[in-house]
């Protein structure tokens, strides 16, 4: 996958070139800048995890790749305060780096301030113990605030998630899931009383979440709520880092469509704008990279690796009739454009439309699984 997506991005500036000579450029590069934060731009999300030692940092950082990578049982021994750690995990990548709070406010910004000239962290992840909150909260509260200020300095503020680790100790103590009521209720009054303890950071609820990040070989303690904390990391990520965090962390099938949707937006209305191009076969130089660029980016976002083999298998899964489909609609929008006038437009519908059509059969197959397709087919050959 690193040799195709380097490929890919050596010939994005003979693409550049090529959309420099169409009309309606401006439009183009609005479009493809856009497509060029989430894909090409891309990098692995970069978390600061603030929190008193022991509270549970380094074991998120496993549950949330699903990897022992830290630890007596991982690969690397637990992170230094104030060092990045570029994670790895078989393709799933992450810039991890842990800061201590309730250690002062001077020492807190000397660790910080080295981390931070060589990369922005993108979020700072607050990490508080359960049956610890009251207790830790006031110094948690007081690093975050400290963070933010000093990241605020370069003009952007840094979002702000605060975890509750070890949810699986709040009593009635270690049960099986789904936990019963009487523990839920217990998690939601740490949660509560997190929330009062930092509201001056003034976060919105959903930016507070309990989670036991225990591996899953634990039967004891199993592993509770990581995918919401995943999700809820996501949704707060610049673009040119959602597509490494959906790849790489826990996280539900709906995050993935959430992304894979914004590629394939992106890409739909690019075609479109290239497609209003009044000249017969000269977007075929744009559309065909830019629909395949779509495809690995789905492919890659799903975690499943995209070869021969890969591309064999979704093309056989879409079949002739979707495929057949595909082919008419860009013979289609060539033809249209030889009619003066009016036949730009319908070559831009047309080849927004097929664009939409093979990112949608692309994501139903990568990420929804090739049982799904069996639905999208009827619109891959329908127009």
């Amino acid at each position: 996958m690193k040799d195709v997506w380097q490929r890919e991005h050596e010939e994005i500036e003979d693409w550049v070139k090529v959309v420099d000579r169409l009309p309606f450029v401006s439009s183009v590069k609005r479009d493809f800048n856009a497509l060029r934060r989430l894909l090409y731009d891309r990098r692995a999300p970069r978390i600061a995890a603030v929190g008193p030692a022991g509270s549970g940092r380094t074991a998120l950082a496993n549950a949330l790749i699903h990897a022992m990578t830290f630890g007596e049982r991982g690969v690397m021994p637990a992170p230094d305060p104030g060092r990045w750690v570029h994670i790895d995990a078989d393709g799933r990548r992450l810039d991890w780096m842990e800061l201590p709070s309730g250690e002062g406010r001077a020492a807190l910004l000397e660790l910080a301030r080295r981390g931070f000239e060589e990369q922005r962290p993108d979020l700072l992840l607050g990490v508080l113990e359960a049956g610890r909150e009251r207790e830790d909260a006031p110094a948690l509260k007081e690093a975050l605030e400290a963070l933010q200020k000093h990241l605020d300095a370069d003009g952007e503020k840094a979002p702000i998630v605060v975890v509750v680790t070890k949810a699986d100790a709040v009593p009635p103590g270690f049960v099986p899931l789904p936990y019963p009521q009487e523990k839920t209720q217990g998690i939601e009054l740490s949660l509560q009383a997190v929330r009062k303890a930092l509201a001056e950071l003034g976060q919105p609820d959903d930016s507070f979440l309990a989670v036991s990040a225990l591996p899953n070989r634990d039967v004891s303690a199993p592993r509770y709520n990581v995918e919401a904390v995943g999700e809820a990391i996501v949704e707060r990520l610049p673009e040119a880092a959602q597509l490494e965090a959906v790849r790489a962390f826990e996280v539900g099938r709906e995050a993935r469509r959430r992304v894979g949707r914004a590629l394939v937006n992106s890409c739909s209305a690019l075609a479109v704008t290239v497609g209003l191009a009044p000249i017969p076969f000269a977007d075929a130089f744009v559309l065909l990279p830019l629909q395949a660029a779509m495809v690995t980016g789905i492919a890659y976002l799903s975690g499943r690796p995209w070869d021969r083999k890969a591309a064999s298998e979704w093309l056989a899964s879409v079949g002739v009739v979707g495929g057949a489909g595909m082919g008419l609609r860009w013979g289609a929008q060539q033809l249209a454009k030889l009619v003066p006038g009016a036949g730009s437009l319908v070559g831009a519908g047309v080849a927004g439309a097929g664009t939409l059509a093979i990112g949608r059969s692309a994501m139903a197959y990568f990420i929804d699984g090739p049982g799904s397709l069996r639905e999208q087919r009827p619109q891959l050959s329908a127009g």
